[in-house]
């Protein structure tokens, strides 16, 4: 960040544990005891995140316990900055520290006051920005005269509003009433065949209401790495079925992370919790806790994680049906979320023939935005459905009302006009509602293609496994798909891919590799980029047995260093799969798991080059039985990472439901 007035400037910062402190402090004071000025705020461009206060990165001074970390010196100046979170900040409050502040270890409390937006009722907890022209006040305090405030006193705003907090709020934009009309061109032709198919969100509705609400969470622009993450999918609720929806998150770093947890549905922003994450620690947020179940968007649920100072955290999310307990689920799924929005989101998995299939778009920026869907089948181009997605609103599409039965669909999300978006997809089976889904499984969207995918996990033993090929581009794509076992001796098999199509390998079908317990494959394309999906299904044999089954996006590029959010041993077998891509080298993976707590533990497993291995969580002493656990891999060569995740715990033949995803790559 860019501290442009002078080099010894301190970020002071209010947290709203002493925010009525800074109140008292404030009333009453004589004029010739606090330094004022006022700047006039830049021009409100529409974006909630626009002069959003920096996060908790300090308080003003030691009141009630509170501890500094600074250590005032007579002459240096500190202040009180707003920020948009990119690299520019804008300073509204500035002061000297004199010699009786410095001696008493004591420098200043701020107060910020402007125009309040009676939207948001008195205040949200962290200031979000100012109407267009409004001036930003403040005042420095000094606190060795503590005494001299009075017992009660009152706060008054510079427009004579008296807010519960000590904020700021935006003025959000008109509400504007475009026509929300999501419809379908091209009803595709019904086909039938026995693939597997992509995830769907328990939503089967694709309704957008174009009403704005104000929400707690900044737009996203401008974002620290890592720092923030997308969710589209997610439901408390299909029909009258319970869906136990969890949020994941991961702060890997060795300080706290102050996080905030926003829920926007069909009919906009819901509410919002924070939590304080302790240094190398897992928290689980589940939806069930902040979205009530006759809520109007009890059944699409779309949720933005934001680390409130910048640091990175990962997220995933995890939904199981029916609600009600690991016991009472007969299906789930996870994926990880999505940290860059874009105009355009691919989902190579996809079928309607045995399977609910949902797509799910979230729209958490200012404008609205004007999104198709495409759809391709084995044949090429099978249909297409619009929407016009208002700011802070989320659309689900209900695949089979729009293409009907068909055993192959890929879709391509594009944004027309107004802000990016983020992508993913759910699907469940058998067909025809949560009541009678006994199993599911879902992936985030890939926003741009690759010429090589890989995929960590895959087994063909007990599981009927496919991989899934989209080529979107005009031309066709030779395709070769090497396949690694534990002890390397890689195999290929090469398929040309017809442009604009989906095209489904049954790795089972594979000669000498129909009953392989361990198997990574690469995926290489020539002539053209292409997404790649994989998705495993067991018992293996007769689609309509399946209990079970989960699905992963593939990895462009091997890294050095992946985390998974997600983790259990409690009631799940947790399995954490490794590959090593490398014709050459060996790698050395060591993996670190995290409690909710911060404890943490390590192991190191040895990678030959072309080979895979399993780490079973479960057998790790101490992470036998935990109810949260989250995982880094770091190798001293690039490599892949997916977790699988299987309940109840035991035996493979007793596994009723589980999910899968890949790792997240740290930059």
């Amino acid at each position: 960040m860019k501290r442009p007035l002078f080099p010894k400037a301190v970020l002071l910062l209010v947290s709203p544990a002493v925010a009525s402190a800074v109140f008292f402090l404030a009333a009453g004071y004589a004029a010739a005891d606090y330094f004022e000025s006022a700047y006039n705020a830049v021009p409100r461009t529409g974006d909630p995140n626009q002069l959003q206060m920096l996060g908790r990165f300090g308080d003003f001074a030691d009141i009630g316990g509170w501890t500094n970390n600074y250590e005032p010196e007579v002459g240096d100046e500190v202040g009180a900055f707003w920020t948009n979170q990119s690299d520019e900040e804008i300073l509204v409050g500035v002061t000297t520290v004199n010699e009786t502040q410095a001696a008493q270890n004591i420098y200043g409390l701020l107060t910020i006051y402007g125009e309040l937006s009676a939207g948001f009722g008195g205040g949200t907890e962290l200031s979000h920005g100012l109407k267009e022209g409004a001036t930003i006040y403040f005042r420095v305090y000094p606190l060795s005269r503590l005494s001299e405030y009075p017992a009660n006193p009152t706060l008054t705003f510079a427009n004579d509003l008296e807010p519960g907090r000590h904020d700021l709020a935006v003025e959000l934009p008109p509400t504007a009433t475009p026509t929300v009309t999501p419809t379908a061109s091209v009803t595709a032709t019904p086909t039938a065949s026995a693939t597997p198919s992509a995830s769907a969100t328990a939503t089967p509705t694709a309704s957008v209401t174009p009403s704005i609400a104000p929400t707690p969470s900044p737009a996203p622009t401008a974002i620290p790495p890592m720092s923030r993450w997308y969710l589209p999918a997610g439901a408390i609720k299909s029909g009258q079925t319970a869906i136990d929806t969890y949020i994941l998150v991961a702060n890997p770093n060795q300080q706290t992370v102050p996080l905030k947890v926003d829920f926007v549905g069909r009919s906009g922003f819901i509410s919002f919790t924070e939590v304080e994450m302790p240094p190398r620690s897992r928290s689980t947020f589940k939806l069930t806790d902040s979205v009530d179940f006759e809520d109007d968007s009890a059944e699409s649920v779309s949720t933005i994680v934001t680390s409130r100072d910048g640091w990175p955290v990962f997220a995933e999310r995890a939904m199981y049906f029916p609600g009600g307990g690991w016991n009472n689920w007969t299906g789930g799924h996870a994926t990880i979320g999505i940290t860059e929005l874009a105009g355009e989101w691919n989902l190579p998995e996809g079928a309607t023939h045995l399977f609910d299939h949902f797509i799910h778009v979230l729209n958490p920026g200012p404008d609205y935005a004007s999104v198709t869907a495409n759809f391709m089948g084995k044949d090429g181009f099978a249909g297409q459905t619009d929407a016009v997605i208002a700011p802070l609103h989320n659309w689900t599409i209900l695949v089979n009302a729009e293409l009907g039965e068909r055993d192959q669909v890929s879709t391509r999300v594009v944004v027309n006009s107004g802000g990016e978006v983020a992508v993913d997809r759910t699907m469940y089976w058998p067909q025809g509602g949560a009541d009678g889904w006994m199993g599911g499984h879902s992936s985030r969207g890939i926003s741009a293609p690759a010429a090589v995918w890989h995929l960590a996990e895959g087994a063909n033993h007990i599981f009927d496994h496919y991989v899934l090929v989209s080529n979107p581009g005009n031309k066709a794509a030779l395709v070769t798909f090497t396949f690694m076992a534990p002890q390397g001796d890689p195999e290929s098999h090469k398929q040309t891919v017809a442009p604009r199509s989906r095209y489904t390998l049954k790795v089972n079908d594979i000669p000498g590799w129909e009953e392989k317990p361990q198997v990574s494959t690469t995926v290489a394309a020539e002539g053209g980029e292409i997404f790649v999906e994989r998705a495993m299904y067991w018992p293996r044999g007769n689609p309509e047995d399946w209990t079970g089954g989960h699905n992963s996006i593939g990895a462009p590029a091997p890294a050095e260093r992946w985390h998974l959010p997600e983790g259990a041993t409690h009631h799940f077998d947790m399995y954490v799969l490794v590959a090593n891509p490398s014709d050459a080298v060996w790698a050395t993976a060591t993996f670190t798991f995290m409690d909710q707590t911060g404890f943490t533990a390590q192991t190191t497993r040895q990678l030959a080059s072309q080979s895979r291995q399993t780490v079973h969580i479960n057998s790790i002493p101490g992470w036998e039985v935990k109810e949260q656990v989250s995982t880094l891999v770091e190798s001293n060569f690039p490599i892949l990472v997916e977790r699988a995740m299987y309940w109840p715990r035991g035996k493979p033949e007793n596994w009723q439901g589980g999910h899968a995803t890949i790792g997240i790559e740290e930059p």
